[in-house]
């Protein structure tokens, strides 16, 4: 730079004297040559003026020319190094004759300066004189133009008084100038322009000042320059303030300069401060910066520089209410060592990270001003730029080394204290060492990372350890913002963390990945490749995780239940709930929409995963995910839940709705319950002895809207479901969903309901088809069942969701053989033939009820019709039936004789006819429990013409059942029984020891309908009434007789004895009343006529035995009392009494042919076993003792049965007294009674006698005597 002033002041001066001598009368361009000569031999380069020169002296002395260039050394880029437009020099005339050259202004107009370092060392602004060869080989001067002075040679010292104190510049410009600078060895291009600038200087020596703008790397900034005189030609003071619009930026930098000339050094302080950090650098690169950095700043520090290097000391930054401190010592030589060292106290960045993004300015919002006078850029002839060839190569410089200390005491982040933050790092040798990146976290944990940076293959390459322990996991998720509250506070205490870190700019690697947190060790490796979309490769092994522990505690749940049955609320609320479902409808999978920016290969495997419970046993994850693609090549567990899953297959367009190819599921499962435990619901019972199961099913197509075929074998039966589903994001819809199920064994698939003891053998094999077609709100179902020799057929509405009838089905079903189906499916073998089966129903309901409209049932000749309804809102199923049936006849549906139970497959009920009875013993002692209806409310009302049970028939039967609060109660039993109108109600507690209560009224019952239907003979005729209150409580029927209490009344009308017979517990009263008669067909007379006897009296039962004191008798032989017991319990009668003669024929005959008094009162018992008694009729008290006479027996027994043994007892002697029972049989009270189905046997025909009357064989007898 200093030759070039030389050439300018010899310009000036040649140029000068040219003025002087004679400007006006000469054309100086004719002196080009001359001046391109001299310039070329004092610089070596070739100079062109290519316009006009033009040289004036008024008013003051000034040279004008234009397009001037000096030409560049070879080898350069650009072929011109200096190029300008036009040149002015003026120069003040009045000191230019005083011998002192005042250049009064010099202007530079476009000037373009082209500054090179060249590939070989070489610098196009060093300049060599050329020599001029003369004759005798030495140099000579070249010759001066005409008018011209001499110019002193370069060598040549300068005049007396020196030639730079004599020049002084007052006024030097340049406008729109450009300067560019190129370095081929380090591939550097700089560039700056729109240079305006104005220059002054006392003298050559200064001082300096300078005021100007230009624009470097976009950024147009402003200086102000003021440099003192240089002392000795070693010492300038100086003062630089540099301006930039773009964030305010305001700098200054004063201190010295020593040595300019051959060993320049700076000492000085320099300062800035701007108001966004962030504009200033989006001015020179227009990109999105973090909020943090639009805050203020500023920096302040000394700065001691030179030749061989610099130092920064007491270096101070700021940033918003962020500080830091350090220095900077930097060395040159032939290595360059650099040291960097700065320390920040508090960093707050809870307040950086509020600060909201700054976006990247808009193209062409952020223009530089035009300086005034500014014009338009050089031709680009003028200046050839060389375009970059594209990034470099990385590389570490080998000849640099450097060190690099960042500390941060504590860095505040939500809330918590990071401390002690540290970054070391050294280069040397071509080589980084990141000896210590550190921090100290909260919850007592640290991170450190230390590694190596190298240039591989022109590329950065990091290699080192991470390593991180947590000893309060818990405290920095929290810190964190996770919430772990459902986590058991022994969970997520401890981690560690270690691995060796690889990263290149293509991908980072964790390889031998350590991952240890609480019990849990993972292991592995995972790749990142870092590039736009995110992609990774991971390797995992995981050894066990208990996920109980750490999943939050489930919340309770309120179940929404259907409405009623037949509600226009339902309706409502059904549309209503849709429009609703709708309105909010989305896609359930969005979640998985994340996937799509990412790609992955992954291969995972869990040895123990727990989960509710379960032991999940060797988990496997293998697949890859690409561009929204998932292909699982494999997902599996060896042991889930007792189970064995895998799936495969391929999942596409997992931005949208994922569709499904060949995804293909398998699970071989040994308990269906477990499985359903572990995905959260509840085990069903009725598959708890199902056994193994095998599942294969494929999905293909949207999945919500896929086509499904899944086969099912498990119970040696397989079931096919194949079909569309379609709108599972919404309302769920079945397109000809088709269901097959066959079985070869029935009996498996029922004893899954709980119906044991059949076997397949009496089932048969089952068969299920059916489909289903529609949504949600009414789905279509058809369903046929053949089993067991039967069918089922279903056909209407389901509606799966918790409003409105949840099933709307016509049910029938058939059944050729009821008595057969009743055997295979409960093991219930009836008495008889019941015929075939027929029901007909509409089932409707949902989850608070179910109802049966318009049931029609057929069992043989038994029909029944009516509604019930099923109530289940409850706490137990509340039944409500109203059936009208036809004739009913129960005995063929009884079971059969010694049947084990009547209701075998229902358990905890369990009655025991007395039919069954075990042991030889009168009342069973089979457990009656009752206790399996407590979970039952139900009340049925059942009309009917006829109800028959053996021989008993209640016609016009009005029966009502209740069942509930742990009560069954007969609330209404109304009828006409044997011709008399029964009503009666009865109560038992729904226990292992029932308590039963019973009030019983029976009115004008027809003995003759009762004994007929019974013995099947009439044995009497009148009626009965009956009014009783009755209490038992036990476990069966014995105890139920040995606590039975109570009380009543027995009426007995008009009875009068046809045949004398046993077998019912009438047998004592009827062969009381036989007994009589026959005495009274004797005697005669009296004042009641006839053989009708009324009995009456009340009864008392304690522990089973019935106690009388108050029997009265009323017949045609007298009026009598009696009073005694009935002993259920030991089956035994026990009754005394005596019955008070009327005056008749025979008592006036006896007493005037015995000339005895007769007594009236004749005493009786009836005793033994209760249905067949012994009867005793005392006639020998008539006469006080016996009256022999002479050939009495041979005449009594001319007398007909009965009559004979009466009339020998009230003789005495002869024949003795028959204990007379309805049959006239002795009875020794202890045979028991025939069984019922036995039939009575016949009496044997006997000869007829000829009749004799008793009073004229009496009066014959006293004569002979």
């Amino acid at each position: 730079m200093k030759k070039i002033f030389w050439v300018i002041g010899v310009l000036v001066v040649v140029l000068g004297g040219v003025v002087l001598v004679g400007p006006g009368l000469i054309d100086w361009n004719a002196y080009k040559a001359d001046l391109q000569a001299q310039v070329r031999s004092a610089t070596g380069r070739d100079i062109r003026i290519n316009g006009d020169i033009s040289i004036t002296v008024l008013p003051s002395p000034a040279l004008i020319a234009n397009d001037i260039s000096l030409a560049n050394v070879d080898g350069a880029q650009a072929k011109k190094m200096v190029h300008l437009k036009s040149l002015e020099v003026r120069v003040a005339l009045a000191p230019l004759l005083g011998g002192q050259v005042k250049v009064e202004r010099i202007k530079l107009v476009n000037p373009v300066f082209e500054l090179e370092a060249l590939a070989d060392g070489r610098r196009n602004w060093m300049f060599a004189a050329e020599p001029t060869s003369t004759g005798s080989g030495a140099t000579a001067p070249v010759p001066p133009a005409p008018g011209s002075v001499p110019v002193a040679a370069p060598d040549a010292a300068p005049p007396s008084g020196g030639f730079s104190a004599g020049v002084a510049l007052d006024n030097v410009s340049i406008e729109n100038g450009t300067l560019v600078y190129r370095d081929a060895a380090a591939g550097t291009f700089e560039k700056i322009d729109a240079i305006n600038a104005t220059f002054s200087a006392a003298s050559l020596k200064g001082p300096f000042e300078s005021t100007g703008g230009l624009t470097a790397r976009g950024l147009p900034l402003k200086f102000d320059i003021n440099v003192g005189e240089i002392i000795h030609a070693r010492t300038v003071a100086f003062n630089l303030r540099l301006g930039i619009a773009h964030g305010d930026l305001k700098m200054q930098m004063n201190g010295t300069l020593v040595g300019p000339g051959d060993a320049p050094h700076i000492k000085g302080s320099i300062k800035g401060e701007a108001k966004s950090l962030a504009t200033l650098i989006q001015a020179a690169q227009p990109v999105s910066l973090p909020g943090p950095l639009g805050q203020a700043f500023s920096f302040e520090a000394n700065i001691d520089a030179g030749m061989d290097g610099a130092e920064i000391k007491g270096l101070e930054f700021r940033l918003g209410e962020t500080r830091a401190s350090g220095g900077i010592n930097m060395k040159l030589g032939e290595a360059i060592s650099i040291a960097v060292r700065l320390g920040a106290g508090r960093v707050d960045l809870d307040q950086w990270l509020v600060a909201s993004e700054i976006p990247a300015p808009a193209a062409g919002s952020e223009k530089s001003p035009k300086p005034k006078g500014s014009s338009p850029s050089a031709p680009s002839a003028a200046v050839v730029v060389a375009k970059p060839k594209g990034p470099p190569s990385f590389f570490i410089p080998k000849f640099v080394h450097a060190s690099l200390a960042l500390t941060a005491e504590a860095m505040t982040y939500r809330g918590g204290i990071v401390r002690n933050g540290v970054l070391n790092a050294e280069l040397a040798n071509g080589e980084v060492t990141l000896s210590q990146l550190s921090a100290q976290f909260p919850g007592g944990s640290d991170m450190a990372l230390f590694g190596f940076v190298t240039a591989v293959d022109g590329k950065p390459r990091f290699e080192g350890e991470l390593e991180s322990t947590v000893n309060d996991m818990r405290g920095v998720l929290d810190w964190l913002g996770t919430k772990i509250d459902g986590v058991a506070q022994d969970r997520l205490r401890k981690m560690t963390l270690a691995t060796r870190l690889v990263v290149v700019p293509e991908q980072a690697q964790l390889t031998g990945l350590k991952l240890q947190f609480d019990s849990s060790k993972l292991t592995g490796g995972v790749t990142v490749a870092l590039r736009r979309r995110l992609s990774l490769g991971v390797s995992i092994a995981l050894d066990s995780l208990n996920l109980d522990t750490y999943m939050p505690r489930p919340q309770k749940k309120t179940s929404p239940g259907a409405a009623p049955a037949n509600s226009a609320a339902n309706t409502t609320e059904k549309n209503t709930t849709a429009t609703k479902a709708a309105a909010k409808a989305e896609n359930p999978l969005k979640a998985l929409a994340v996937l799509t920016g990412m790609d992955a290969n992954m291969t995972a495997r869990i040895g123990s995963l727990t989960y509710r419970g379960t032991a999940i046993k060797n988990a496997v994850f293998d697949g890859t995910l690409y561009n929204g693609k998932l292909d699982i090549r494999r997902l599996s567990a060896d042991q889930m839940a007792g189970a064995k899953v895998s799936v495969k297959g391929v999942l596409d367009n997992l931005g949208g709705v994922p569709t499904a190819t060949g995804l293909n599921v398998t699970v071989e499962t040994a308990s269906v319950n477990k499985l359903l435990r572990l995905i959260g619901q509840q085990p069903v019972p009725m598959l708890k002895n199902l056994g193994a199961v095998n599942i294969n099913g494929q999905i293909d197509g949207p999945v919500l809207s896929p086509k499904l075929k899944i086969n099912l074998a498990g119970a040696d039966a397989t079931a096919t479901v194949y079909g569309e589903l379609d709108g599972l994001s919404l309302i769920p819809t079945a397109k000809e969903l088709t269901l097959k199920l066959e079985a070869k064994d029935t009996a498996k698939i029922l004893k899954l309901a709980g119906v044991s003891g059949v076997t397949a053998k009496q089932l048969g094999p089952v068969t299920v088809a059916g489909m289903v077609d529609g949504n949600l709100l009414g789905l279509k179902v058809t369903l046929d069942v053949k089993a067991a020799g039967g069918s089922a057929a279903l056909a209407g509405s389901i509606n799966t969701l918790p409003v409105g009838d949840l099933a709307d089905l016509s049910v029938h079903l058939r059944h050729p053989n009821l008595a057969r189906l009743m055997g295979s499916l409960a093991g219930y073998r009836p008495a008889g033939k019941v015929g075939d089966l027929d029901v007909q129903a509409r089932l409707r309901g949902g989850p608070k009820g179910v109802s049966l409209t318009g049931l029609t049932a057929k069992a043989g000749d038994i029909a029944l019709r009516g509604d019930v309804v099923v109530g289940l809102d409850g706490p137990r199923p509340d039944v409500k039936a109203k059936l009208t049936g036809s004739a009913i006849v129960l005995d063929a549906f009884l079971p059969a004789a010694k049947s084990a139970s009547l209701w075998p497959g229902w358990p905890g009920l369990k009655i025991i006819p007395v039919a069954t009875r075990s042991g030889g013993t009168r009342w069973s002692t089979d457990p009656i429990d009752l206790s399996g209806l407590s979970g039952i409310d139900a009340q049925v009302a059942l009309t009917t013409p006829s109800l028959q049970f053996e021989k008993y028939i209640l016609k016009n039967a009005d029966l009502a059942v209740s069942l509930g609060g742990g009560r069954l109660a007969a609330d209404k039993l109304t009828g006409v029984l044997f011709g008399g109108a029964l009503q009666a109600t009865a109560k038992a507690t729904t226990t292992a020891r029932p308590r039963l209560e019973a009030v019983v009224a029976l009115e004008n019952m027809s003995v003759s309908q009762a004994t007929s239907a019974l013995t099947g003979a009439s044995m009497a005729s009148g009626k009965m009434g009956l009014q009783t209150n009755l209490v038992a409580e036990g476990g069966n029927v014995a105890a139920l007789i040995n606590t039975l209490n109570g009380n009543g009344t027995l009426r007995l009308k008009g009875i009068d004895v046809q045949q004398g017979k046993t077998g019912t517990m009438l047998a004592g009263a009827l062969g009381l009343v036989s007994a009589m008669n026959n005495v009274t067909g004797l005697l005669g007379g009296g004042k009641k006529s006839g053989s009708k006897v009324d009995m009456s009296g009340s009864f008392t039962i304690r522990n089973g035995v019935a106690d009388t004191r108050d029997m009265r008798i009323a017949s045609g032989l007298g009026d009598g009392a009696a009073t005694g017991t009935i002993d259920l319990p030991r089956w035994r009668i026990d009754v005394k009494g005596n019955v008070k003669l009327d005056q008749n024929a025979l008592t006036a005959l006896i007493s005037k042919g015995t000339r005895r008094n007769v007594t009236t009162s004749v005493p009786f018992a009836v005793y033994g076993t209760l249905d067949a008694p012994n009867i005793k009729l005392d006639t020998s008290k008539l006469t006080g003792g016996g009256l022999p006479i002479p050939g009495a027996d041979r005449l009594l027994k001319k007398l007909p049965k009965g009559v004979g043994g009466i009339l020998q007892g009230i003789l005495g002697g002869g024949a003795q007294q028959q204990q007379g029972t309805t049959s006239g049989s002795t009875g020794t009270g202890n045979e028991p009674p025939p069984p019922r189905s036995q039939p009575q046997p016949q009496p044997q025909p006997q000869q007829q006698q000829q009749k004799v009357d008793p009073v004229d064989l009496l009066k014959d007898l006293f004569k002979r005597r």
